[in-house]
Order: structure tokens, then C-alpha cells, then sequence
């Protein structure tokens, strides 16, 4: 995690935290189409949701980096007890 408190520095700090994961999720062992993040796959488990990560949403698969397998289950729970979608934010599981 990194803190500070003025706008001023936003972009400085949000772009020293986007090339820190592009160098530590991007190796061999990543496949092409997911270099960059932390894919669930051999060397990663995905994304911590209590911590969400707005760039993430840039990836089509952003999903399974934050619920894994479980998201198509997640999603079917969600149309059941939220079918207004009361419960939401950015990063939450869409019906």
C-alpha cells in the first residue's frame, strides 16, 4: 500500500505503482495476453478484494483476478439477493 496526502502528487505515485506491476507481473512464465497483473494462474492467486485496484477494470478478465472461479456462482447469488443492485461499487460483482 502507499498513502499521501496531496493531489499534486497523484500522478507521480500512481505511475511508480503502474510500472512496479508491469515489471513484477510481467516474466516468462506469464502468458502474452496477461503480462502486466497478477493472473490466477501458477506463480499468482489473483487480487486481494479488500484492496481493489481501479486499473484492474482495464483488463476484460479483472473478474477472475479478484473472485477466481467463483465469479459465474458469485454472479447467479447476486441476481437472487440484489436484483435491484442496492450493494455496488466499482470493482463488485456484476449480475
Amino acid at each position: 500500500m502507499t498513502f499521501w496526502t496531496n493531489p499534486a502528487e497523484d500522478e507521480g505515485h500512481l505511475t511508480w505503482i503502474r510500472e512496479l506491476y508491469k515489471e513484477l507481473y510481467s516474466s516468462p512464465e506469464v502468458d502474452a495476453a496477461h503480462q502486466g497483473t497478477p493472473f490466477p494462474g501458477d506463480y499468482y492467486e489473483g487480487c486481494y478484494i479488500n484492496y481493489p485496484d481501479k486499473d484492474m477494470l482495464d483488463y476484460g478478465y479483472w473478474p477472475e483476478l479478484y473472485y477466481g472461479p467463483n465469479y459465474k456462482f458469485l454472479q447467479q447469488v447476486k441476481r437472487k439477493y440484489d436484483p435491484n443492485n442496492v450493494f455496488h461499487h466499482a470493482m463488485s460483482i456484476r449480475a
